[in-house]
């Protein structure tokens, strides 16, 4: 009997491993992406608890947060220099 595999063997091989492969990463896939997902939205959570969603009130209720929608304002004192110009026709 013959140790080594033909190229017709080898091929067959490479062609139901990638098969294989296939199939398994169909089933596989979508469940350890689902698990990420979960894990990734759990530390988003915890990292931003600010964004929560707002808890429900009476309805026809309204409220405001005043820290919520404030207006930066920047310190103009030192933004540039004002340069004067005069227009010189030739």
């Amino acid at each position: 009997m013959e140790a080594s595999l033909g190229f017709f063997e080898v091929v067959l091989i490479v062609v139901l491993s990638f098969y294989l492969l296939g199939w398994i990463s169909r089933l596989l896939v979508p469940v350890l992406a689902k698990a990420y997902m979960r894990r990734l939205s759990k530390r988003f959570g915890f990292q931003m608890p600010e964004h929560d969603p707002p808890k429900s009130a009476r309805p026809g209720k309204v409220t405001l947060n005043p820290g919520e929608h404030q207006v930066r304002k920047g310190n103009l004192d030192n933004v540039g220099e004002y340069a004067d110009y005069e227009e010189i026709k030739e």
